[in-house]
């Protein structure tokens, strides 16, 4: 079973200067979109992600993310939209940032992604004055 593991390192999941956001946001009205190696994609409905990530009562990844370990894919988009919008780092400093999150996950070699190999941060732009 390969899973998407998206994690929000937010709030009491902060991790030190990589991950500084002390105030928890949460990723609301998430999508995953998926484009498999034979170049159809699938959208998966994702909801909103807390701080600490998308996992069951049991601590495992929810089964919307979850594959046969056969199933191979070449890029895969997460959007959402950041709430709040307004938060607190860790250097005690207040970030305004824009709403709407977008990132892709690529192959770092090869044609498709590899499940333990692959990893993309999620970082939000600041908002627009």
């Amino acid at each position: 079973m390969n899973v998407f593991l998206i994690d929000d390192h937010t709030g009491l999941s902060a991790v030190g200067s990589d991950f500084p956001v002390t105030a928890p946001v949460i990723l609301t009205n998430a999508s995953l979109t998926l484009t498999l190696s034979d170049g159809t994609s699938q959208t998966t409905s994702l909801g909103n992600i807390p701080p600490g990530g998308i996992f069951d009562s049991s601590g495992n990844a929810v089964a919307s993310v979850q594959f046969p370990s056969m199933t191979t894919f070449t890029s895969a988009v997460l959007n959402a939209t950041l709430s709040p919008t307004s938060f607190q780092l860790e250097n005690e400093r207040t970030f305004d940032a824009d709403s709407s999150i977008e990132v892709e996950l690529k192959p770092s070699s090869g044609s498709v992604l590899v499940p333990g190999v692959d990893i993309v941060a999620l970082t939000a732009n600041p908002a627009r004055r």
